[in-house]
């Protein structure tokens, strides 16, 4: 009788928290995307990397720069945004709004040019690798 009743108090531990876990992620995604929409709201394509990173700066906005993302030609601006629910040999996944920009000029491509195009800005998930197992 003794063995039903503890598993019966760990499964109802473990189906609560699942629950919790659900509803975490549910809010997480929720703020995501409720982030992605501001800033696709406000960065149109159209507008050269020197309006958007100056909307960033204007705003505080911490960005990263990362090149041929996604295998595009030129460097693309990267904000994160949080941190995801990872695989589960990973113990990190980074969430970022990636605006992606098209060259109007001949340059080098692993070089960021004030003159580039915004083409679009996408919701991305990266896995960080450090924290990977067998990363080591």
């Amino acid at each position: 009788m003794m063995v039903i009743a503890v598993i019966a108090v760990v499964s109802s531990g473990l189906v609560l928290r699942y629950a919790i876990d659900a509803a975490e992620k549910r809010k997480r995604e929720t703020a995501f995307q409720s982030a992605f929409l501001a800033y696709s709201q406000n960065m149109r394509p159209g507008l050269t990397r020197s309006e958007v990173e100056t909307q960033l700066r204007v705003k505080r906005t911490i960005f990263s720069q990362q090149c041929c993302f996604e295998d595009q030609k030129t460097v693309a601006d990267l904000v994160k945004i949080g941190e995801g629910d990872p695989p589960w040999y990973c113990g990190k996944l980074d969430v970022f709004i990636a605006f992606e920009f098209a060259a109007t000029e001949l340059h080098d491509r692993s070089r960021a040019y004030d003159s580039d195009v915004l083409t679009r800005v996408e919701m991305t998930r990266v896995v960080n690798s450090l924290s990977c197992l067998g990363a080591f």
